[in-house]
């Protein structure tokens, strides 16, 4: 089987969706805004390693260097030619950032009080379960809801690798179940316990110690992400340049 035919719908990414609903204008718009959209998310989880980076060293370089750094491990390995290949990164990503963030909501529900809350006198946690946000604050809320559920867009291109293609529903459907069910715990727990101090990001809510720990048990995690959506961003071009010809079918183009 090989990408861009991985059923009998001939899809591989999101492009080749918008060509049978719009024609040809819906595969060039929807697959402009698909490619810029996970180029500069890629450009966000660069800078999510450096972050990581700079916590951890404690500001030991300058950050660019961070982000360089990054930017050659995702360059060496996106050009792995598939995601099934990329396997056993993702599993160790997938474990790393829960690992992160567990630790970090154990951390908050155990100390006194949050890194950035007032460290005198008597503290409560200050959350409330409706507010009275200004639109600017509502929108920037809302939008974070929408991105933490972005890569919906992916779905095409995760359906054309798979050995079943049949069985994607299942698959997507147990991980969204468990996406959502650790979004809520960490979302619930974290809030609780800091209020309106939770820090941004929520990795420091607990402390200049735990959010070492924190930020480098996630680094290979955010790596990880980021080599995923590079390497996905990579080959929709590789895919839509070469579809059809010899060096797409006997190269990255052949699952397995």
């Amino acid at each position: 089987m090989s990408l861009g035919s991985s059923s009998s719908t001939n899809v591989y990414s999101i492009d080749d969706a918008g060509f049978k609903m719009f024609g040809r204008w819906g595969r060039e718009i929807l697959g402009a805004v698909f490619l810029l959209y996970w180029v500069f998310v890629t450009g966000s989880g660069l800078l999510s390693v450096s972050i990581a980076l700079n916590a951890v060293s404690t500001h030991g370089t300058c950050t660019a260097v961070f982000v360089v750094v990054a930017a050659v491990v995702a360059i060496c390995l996106n050009s792995i030619r598939t995601l099934g290949r990329i396997t056993i990164l993702a599993w160790v990503g997938l474990f790393s950032i829960i690992a992160a963030i567990f630790t970090v909501t154990i951390a908050v529900g155990v100390q006194d009080r949050p890194a950035s809350a007032p460290q005198t006198g008597h503290w409560e946690s200050d959350y409330k379960l409706f507010g009275t946000p200004t639109f600017l604050e509502a929108s920037t809320a809302v939008s974070s809801l929408i991105f933490a559920f972005a890569s919906v867009s992916l779905c095409f291109s995760f359906a054309a690798e798979m050995k079943e293609p049949k069985h994607y529903g299942r698959a997507v459907f147990s991980c969204l179940s468990l996406v959502m069910a650790i979004y809520l715990v960490i979302g619930i727990v974290v809030y609780y316990y800091c209020g309106s101090y939770v820090s941004s990001p929520a990795m420091g809510s607990a402390g200049p110690l735990m959010k070492k720990v924190a930020y480098g048990i996630s680094i290979p995690g955010v790596m990880v992400s980021t080599i995923l959506l590079s390497h996905l961003a990579a080959k929709y071009v590789f895919v839509r340049l070469l579809r059809g010809t010899p060096i797409c079918h006997r190269t990255a183009c052949a699952t397995g």
